[in-house]
């Protein structure tokens, strides 16, 4: 896809020019095939909660592929706590290696919003050539549910780190996930207009991705405006 260059004024003018495209990835699909067949343990909220404290990736990788949705919805975590963020962080992307797609979906969508929220922050905020959290960001974005995708921090939505991330997805995504995605953003317009600052400074090809799905309700909702203009006002302060 071509790059372009547009202003934050002409956001609304932008056409969708291309679609998601779903890859299918052979190795994820056959080390998920090996692995249900191997149990699981049952989950346990005081054990997972240990293994994110003692930093046991396999541990927690494998509670989470055990747990219900109910407790999945259970599970709470301290942002402040790195140990446990990034272990947290490290045992979803686990969970997509060793799981199957639709189960990792579960897994996902599974979580509350303040806990996926608080995850995706962290990968998006602290990935690096030393880890895999831009893959985990992907991988989850992919999979969130729209009400996922409205909880999410418009700081993080408008940094340049998500505006990277998005157009590796995009790459990646289906076209049903795609439209998960626009819908969750539709359902919360400040979160829309931060994704749409972002990519504006960072990545500007891939504007037209977004504004091309956003309602007519969001452009016309206030908060779409604050959230562009007060997050931009933060980016051009950070980066005088």
């Amino acid at each position: 896809m071509a790059k372009k260059t547009r202003s934050l004024t002409s956001l609304a003018l932008f056409v969708l020019t291309s679609a998601g495209v779903g890859i299918i990835d052979p190795t994820h699909t056959v080390i998920a095939a090996a692995n249900a067949a191997v149990s699981q343990p049952s989950f346990s909220l005081s054990q997972f909660n240990t293994d994110l404290s003692n930093g046991n990736v396999t541990d927690a990788a494998n509670q989470l592929q055990a747990a219900t949705t109910a407790q999945l919805g259970s599970i709470s975590i301290n942002p402040q706590d790195t140990t446990a963020m990034t272990t947290m962080t490290n045992a979803i992307e686990q969970s997509w290696w060793t799981s199957g797609t639709s189960q990792f979906t579960s897994i996902v969508q599974g979580l509350s919003p303040t806990v996926s929220a608080a995850t995706f922050n962290y990968a998006i905020t602290n990935y690096s050539n030393q880890n895999d959290f831009e893959a985990t960001a992907q991988n989850m974005m992919q999979n969130f549910s729209q009400g996922q995708w409205a909880s999410l921090d418009p700081a993080t939505l408008s940094s340049q780190n998500f505006a990277s991330t998005f157009n590796t997805v995009y790459a990646n995504e289906s076209t049903a996930q795609f439209n998960t995605m626009i819908s969750g953003l539709n359902s919360n317009p400040a979160n829309a207009g931060a994704v749409l600052t972002g990519l504006a400074q960072y990545d500007s090809g891939y504007t037209s991705v977004i504004t091309s799905g956003l309602s007519a309700t969001t452009f016309s909702d206030p908060k779409f405006t604050q959230s562009i203009n007060s997050l931009t006002a933060q980016i051009n302060s950070n980066n005088p």
